[in-house]
């Protein structure tokens, strides 16, 4: 049966009402108040970063800037969980490798604790391109600090991929 030009128009217009209505676009209520954590960041990393790039940046700087205290390896682990998920960002890599870059210089004992209980996805990330290949220190810089660490059995194996990597 054909739908008359009428209750076309009448089905459209009710659509348009309930949009209207709606709270927003579906990310717009993402990671606010009480929700507003680093885990909600992660559950929702590209979403929240398309649609409130404020409260994303403000979100990952507050848990970057307690994972840089490091009074605890368990807030700079989380930090560095999100690596894996940066892919393709170049705006997003630049900020996390100037973090990780100065927890590597302001605390390396801290990273390297971190890097032991982040999974191995990132720690690969990590390991392989952004330490790798530093932004703001000289790969020789890099290079000494984690070199002090790889003699030390709690992190030998962490570093394999660092090191392995460094000679290609």
């Amino acid at each position: 049966m054909p739908v008359s030009r009428q209750s076309f128009f009448l089905g459209l217009i009710v659509s348009c009402i309930c949009l209207v209505g709606a709270d927003g676009p579906p990310d717009a209520k993402l990671c606010v108040g009480e929700t507003a954590t680093f885990s909600c960041l992660k559950e929702n990393f590209r979403s929240l970063y398309r649609s409130d790039y404020k409260r994303f940046f403000k979100i990952l700087h507050d848990q970057q800037t307690l994972a840089l205290k490091c009074n605890s390896a368990v807030a700079a682990s989380e930090v560095l969980s999100i690596a894996k998920l940066i892919e393709g960002s170049a705006e997003l890599g630049e900020d996390f490798r100037e973090f990780l870059e100065n927890l590597l210089q302001q605390n390396p004992r801290c990273l390297m604790d971190a890097l032991v209980s982040t999974d191995i996805e990132s720690r690969r990330v990590i390991l392989k391109d952004f330490l790798r290949h530093p932004l703001f220190i000289s790969e020789s810089e890099a290079r000494n600090i984690l070199s002090v660490y790889a003699k030390d059995e709690k992190y030998k194996t962490v570093l394999e991929d660092y090191f392995s990597t460094s000679k290609e």
